[in-house]
């Protein structure tokens, strides 16, 4: 799909070496981009030889070619009070912008413009927004995840320049400095 966005991808796959010395063929990847000024997106799909390797511990698929995350990640975070990130907010030079739409698009996001030249892109149950700004001002702004359940007061946390809020209800929310 990078091609219909006019873009040549940049393919590679990633292997992994469970510290035996045997690697495995973890990932296929690609990017649209090598040279960036501060944020280089890149997508990625599990290979299935690193499911059917024993050393990956990975759940049983739900359906014939299922090479899909939840198969990797441990269900242990059922067990804590974060669920899923539900949103991010990311400042972005106008060039890696431009580098990240067409791999956003491609991958099924739903991509639109917002004041200023940023994009919001929607899909999967996330919403990434992308807000032009120069390269010294670029970075993570804010995070927001839903909770495994809902909390009654409102906790806030400074994690050096960034605080994190918790509650009240379902959601938290990090924001970091600028």
């Amino acid at each position: 799909r990078l091609r219909n966005e006019g873009v040549t991808p940049i393919d590679f796959l990633q292997t992994r070496d469970f510290g035996d010395g045997v690697p495995v063929p973890w990932f296929d990847a690609v990017l649209t981009a090598t040279e960036y000024d501060a944020f280089n997106a890149w997508a990625m799909e599990y290979r299935p030889e690193y499911f059917a390797d024993p050393r990956s511990k990975t759940e049983p698929p739900s359906f014939p070619g299922d090479v899909g995350r939840e198969r990797v990640l441990s269900d242990d975070y059922s067990t804590h009070l974060m669920r899923d990130v539900t949103s991010i907010r990311v400042a972005v030079t106008e060039g890696d912008l431009a580098d990240t739409v067409p791999l956003l698009r491609a991958g099924g996001f739903a991509v639109k413009g917002v004041a200023g030249g940023g994009v919001v892109a929607q899909g999967g149950g996330t919403a990434i927004r992308f807000d032009v700004v120069p390269r010294e001002r670029a970075g993570l702004q804010r995070v927001d995840m839903s909770l495994n359940r809902p909390v009654k007061d409102r906790h806030v946390e400074r994690i050096g320049h960034s605080t994190l809020t918790v509650g009240p209800g379902s959601s938290a929310e990090w924001t970091l400095a600028e």
